[in-house]
């Protein structure tokens, strides 16, 4: 036989001459009569003996009306590889085999792949046995039947594959109305096997003249789309285009629409910073669950042209004015609707903000973001300080007059490389680096106890916080903190005991009727 799956040149063969042995497995325990609702059909391998399969039928239980049309009886093939880095792959040959939740992509004329586990093949591998490998079989053609092989509450499957180039976007881009444009600084780190991450900032209007790390971006999104079949990843503009149609969105028009005003808009000199532009398309999917339900997630995708904003707007039948791109793009060319220019498929990560690390460290985004200043950055302060910065709790102010020396980084959270700095300073740099939309922490190098010529910008701090938070492990500075220090802010007192072997917060209520001593 021919395995239309694999493309492969298979003959049939007996059970016998397996010798993959997860194939050969599988055959002696249909043949022993073992696999309940199971018949072994044939065996088969290719000349090398590096692929073998079981064509197998399959008795399923099926409703009167199924979601999906699956038989009472199902021809399944299965395929083994010797190196045995990849599941088997289970198929069905049947040409109306319906598409499905669940379903491995395929190209277009390769068989129906069920996809039965969302776990790793190398750690579910080695719990593999035929018993198991079949009832999975079975239980994904019932459950199919049933419409009920996606939980109500598993996670919505993607619309399409990831990528393994990411893109970091400012988070304006997660908001911007479809079909509108910006431009942005880009930086591309460069990964092994041709893999990037693209990282976007600096959003303007207008294209900046010389700026060679300028890219446009433009923002599409489609009407609410319905889970379940994975979708071909485009590898073309054109091939965008048609799978964004089903969702509402015409890709060409839109973009044929934003390079006509810019055809308008600049003049010669202008066009020549923007034609070398790079071009990134980022996509909003709402997903929904069913047909008519509202929408639960939004699935972000981005394309990177693999050609310039010139070439592919001149394929697209823009034809620049004043610019030498008309001569190479031929008439035909510019008919290909930008079929002929290709796409790089990047994940979209949203860059770090406050909110994502509320979210991501399980904290409401709704509760109150207090105004702290801190006390301290030495060896206590300084990961507590960063670790409120990366929960994304409070807006920070860190107090401390001292500096960091070489034997301090043997438990202070800041590197070598801010040796000789003030630690208010130092660590307030550090932290501000994190959430690069955020305004930065502020710091005052001061030793609280003699603040000298800083006392009006130590005061200015005490009145403006909600929370004064005591980490300089000091009794003095405690003292000084409540008695001395005119604020309404609650006070807390953070610090080790002398043996480093215990961690004490001493915090006032919230109205201060107890106070910290």
């Amino acid at each position: 036989m021919v395995s239309n799956a694999s493309g492969r040149a298979l003959a049939n063969v007996d059970a016998d001459a397996l010798c993959i042995p997860k194939a050969k497995d599988l055959a002696v325990f249909l043949r022993a009569g073992r696999g309940e609702g199971v018949r072994l059909v044939n065996c088969c391998q290719s000349t090398d003996g590096s692929v073998e399969g079981l064509t197998i039928e399959v008795s399923v239980s099926v409703p009167q009306r199924p979601v999906h049309d699956i038989k009472p009886s199902e021809t399944i093939v299965v395929g083994f590889t010797s190196d045995d880095r990849l599941p088997a792959g289970v198929f069905s040959p049947r040409p109306d085999f319906p598409y499905a939740p669940h379903t491995n992509l395929q190209t277009a004329g390769q068989w129906r792949s069920l996809c039965l586990s969302d776990q790793p093949w190398y750690e579910v591998k080695f719990d593999w046995n035929p018993a198991r490998f079949l009832g999975r079989i079975i239980w994904w053609l019932e459950e199919t039947a049933h419409g009920s092989l996606h939980q109500p509450d598993q996670p919505l499957e993607p619309l399409l594959f990831d990528s393994y180039s990411d893109l970091i976007i400012p988070s304006e881009l997660r908001t911007m109305p479809r079909g509108s444009h910006r431009w942005a600084r880009a930086r591309h780190i460069n990964r092994t096997a041709g893999n990037c991450t693209l990282e976007l900032g600096e959003l303007t209007g207008v294209p900046k003249a010389c700026a060679e790390d300028q890219c446009a971006v433009v923002v599409m999104a489609t009407r609410p789309m319905t889970h379940g079949l994975i979708k071909s990843t485009p590898r073309t503009l054109g091939a965008l285009h048609e799978l964004l149609l089903e969702g509402g969105v015409n890709v060409n028009r839109q973009l044929k629409t934003i390079f006509a005003g810019w055809n308008r808009r600049f003049n010669a000199d202008k066009l020549k910073d923007v034609l070398p532009k790079r071009l990134v398309i980022v996509v909003r999917l709402p997903k929904r669950r069913r047909d008519g339900s509202k929408v639960e997630t939004v699935e972000f995708r981005a394309f990177e042209a693999l050609d310039v904003v010139g070439t592919v707007g001149a394929r697209l039948g823009i034809g620049w004015h004043g610019s030498e791109i008309d001569d190479p793009i031929s008439p035909a060319a510019r008919q290909q609707s930008g079929s002929e220019t290709g796409l790089a498929l990047l994940n979209v990560r949203e860059v770090f903000t406050k909110e994502l690390a509320r979210r991501s460290n399980g904290l409401s985004n709704t509760s109150s973001d207090p105004r702290v200043t801190a006390i301290g950055a030495g060896a206590l302060g300084s990961p507590v300080l960063a670790n409120l910065t990366r929960s994304g709790y409070g807006r920070l102010t860190i107090v401390d007059g001292d500096v960091l020396h070489p034997h301090n980084l043997a438990r202070h959270a800041l590197g070598a490389s801010y040796v000789g700095w003030y630690k208010a300073e130092a660590l307030a740099s550090d932290l501000s680096k994190i959430m690069a939309e955020e305004p930065p922490v502020r710091s005052i190098v001061v030793n609280v106890l003699y603040p000298g010529n800083k006392t009006g910008a130590l005061e200015a701090a005490y009145q403006d916080a909600d929370l004064i938070l005591d980490m300089a492990a000091s009794v003095p500075v405690s003292r000084h903190l409540v008695y001395d220090v005119s604020s309404g802010a609650r006070r807390a007192s953070l610090f080790l005991n002398p043996s480093g072997k215990a961690l004490t917060l001493l915090a006032e209520d919230a109205v201060r009727e107890i106070p910290l001593d």
